[in-house]
């Protein structure tokens, strides 16, 4: 903001120095008012763009004294921010599954024509016993890649999550496994146990979904925040701080901020 007041302050001394000079004809002035606004458009400038970094600086320093994330310390990640980044990672491990999915039954299917000598619809034993697992291995592996490389798959670094030990050290591969297994254990039971009662497709997903959810219900009731499967793993994930502000704001204001 002083650069901008000293900006508006060299700007409007110029111009009336130039408006104060005598001894010139028409044509001097006319030199010396285009120069004015030379000078005009070009101060212009650099106070529009040091008003806005000023305007970055001050909402940045505002949302950091805000937010209650904002502690030096990371903090027990709230179930919505944990499903919210579960949305993110749910697109990419989707594209990763329609990537396996389309193999698998092009692989299965060409082993179908080879062996009946026509293509048909893929059994259910190729169905259950290969591509269902298949999409499990995929997911599971998706998740315990990034959280033994960083803690932190995409979506959670949008939402600055880390899962990782109580001690905060990174997940090795057992316990990346550990804790898929964890998280599936009790949609599997409700998906079982809805199928048992309706013996329909939709009542076993509609029952899986209910259990998934009910990891992170959990979380709500649970004073410490951790879900079912932080429970059974002994894993947590957090929230980090955020980061320290951005520093292309201080390069644009010594860029345009820089007295001439």
């Amino acid at each position: 903001m002083c650069e901008l007041i000293s900006s508006i302050r060299i700007h409007n001394a110029l111009v009336a120095q130039l408006d104060r000079a005598s001894g010139y004809e028409l044509e001097g002035r006319e030199f010396e008012s285009l120069r004015a606004r030379q000078i005009r458009k070009a101060t212009q400038t650099r106070c529009f763009f040091v008003l806005i970094a000023c305007i970055l600086q001050t909402t940045e320093t505002l949302c950091m004294s805000s937010s209650p994330s904002a502690s030096p310390r990371p903090v027990i990640a709230s179930p919505s921010i944990r499903l919210a980044a579960l949305v993110y990672d749910g697109l990419l491990v989707l594209a990763l599954m329609v990537l396996v999915g389309t193999i698998l039954v092009i692989l299965g299917t060409s082993h179908q024509t080879s062996v009946t000598g026509q293509a048909g619809k893929l059994s259910e034993a190729y169905r259950y016993g290969v591509i269902f697992p298949a999409f499990v291995l995929v997911t599971w592996w998706f998740y315990g890649l990034f959280w033994k490389r960083t803690g932190q798959t995409l979506g959670m670094q949008t939402w600055r999550l880390k899962t990782m030990r109580p001690d905060g050290g990174l997940l090795n591969w057992r316990l990346s496994i550990l804790r898929c297994a964890c998280a599936c254990l009790l949609p599997v039971v409700c998906a079982l146990m809805g199928y048992f009662l309706q013996r329909t497709p939709i009542a076993m997903l509609t029952s899986f979904i209910l259990g998934f959810l009910f990891n992170y219900v959990f979380a709500v009731v649970n004073h410490r925040r951790l879900a079912v499967h932080d429970l059974l793993s002994g894993t947590v994930t957090v929230r980090l701080p955020p980061r320290p502000p951005s520093q292309w704001w201080l390069r644009i204001q010594a860029k345009f901020g820089a007295k001439h």
